[in-house]
């Protein structure tokens, strides 16, 4: 009995023995990279196939990236950035680039739409004064009016210097343009009891971000609805869609104190 619980003593010894440890299987097994070169245990390996891939990946990055640049602002879209007068500039650059500007505005697709579909043009002196400038709202915007359902509609280019983030409408930009396009459409309502020396004080402003409103492009602002709150408040809610007239992308009400 004492010779059977002495046997498997042993053996339970000579499983739990302590093999000797080597660390040679290990190196070998070691990969780690230091620059271009692979080092497996003793032996090097130059990896210029990925080197050179990520360079030109890199390179077709950059390439894409000033391409999309140069496809959508010229080079005199370039120089408002980095200029704050139109001083700086000759002449007949200016206009040569507001014309370019007004016959990209004519040719819209989405003008089309909305004068085939029963809306007027109308001519009016209000514009966009406090951000009218080169690289800002450089042309008058292109006003419609449905007579049926009295939509108002303004077609307005925002220009390169509008931007807060790169190439994106700055947010305070964004609201400045509605609030003004609202008081344009509360005067253009000609409500009983107001004048055109009626003032329009805006008092309370929100604004819903759909999608970013990107800069050197044309924006769509539309009438939605206009509440008179008796005779010394108005409300106007208004939306903001991209060039083509399809994509929503801001959406405005503001509440104005009639003076």
């Amino acid at each position: 009995m004492f010779k059977n619980i002495f046997n498997k003593r042993s053996l339970q010894q000579s499983i739990f023995k302590k093999q000797p440890f080597s660390t040679r299987s290990l190196l070998n097994e070691i990969k780690y990279k230091k620059g271009p070169e692979i080092i497996t245990g003793k032996k090097v390996e130059y990896d210029d196939n990925k080197r050179r891939l990520k360079q030109l990946l890199t390179l077709l990055g950059f390439s894409f990236i000033g391409y999309s640049i140069a496809a959508q602002f010229s080079i005199m879209d370039m120089i408002t950035i980095y200029t704050n007068k139109d001083i700086t500039l000759r002449d007949t650059d200016i206009i040569e680039y507001r014309r370019r500007l007004m016959d990209k505005l004519e040719k819209l697709p989405i003008l089309k739409r909305y004068l085939e579909g029963g809306y007027l043009p109308i001519i009016n002196s209000d514009e966009y004064k406090l951000i009218q400038s080169l690289g800002g709202i450089d042309i008058p915007p292109k006003t419609l009016f449905q007579p049926k359902t009295k939509t108002l509609v303004d077609i307005v280019h925002v220009g390169v210097k509008l931007q807060g983030y790169p190439f994106i409408l700055h947010g305070g930009m964004s609201s400045d343009i509605m609030s003004q396009f609202m008081v344009k459409c509360l005067k253009f309502e000609n409500y009983e009891g107001t004048t055109k020396d009626t003032e329009y004080l805006l008092r309370n402003l929100k604004v819903e971000y759909k999608a970013p409103v990107f800069v050197n492009r044309f924006i769509v602002l539309k009438l939605v609805d206009v509440e008179r709150v008796g005779t010394k408040w108005a409300k106007c809610n208004v939306e903001v869609y991209s060039e083509n007239g399809m994509n929503l992308l801001l959406k405005g009400k503001g509440k104005f104190e009639v003076k």
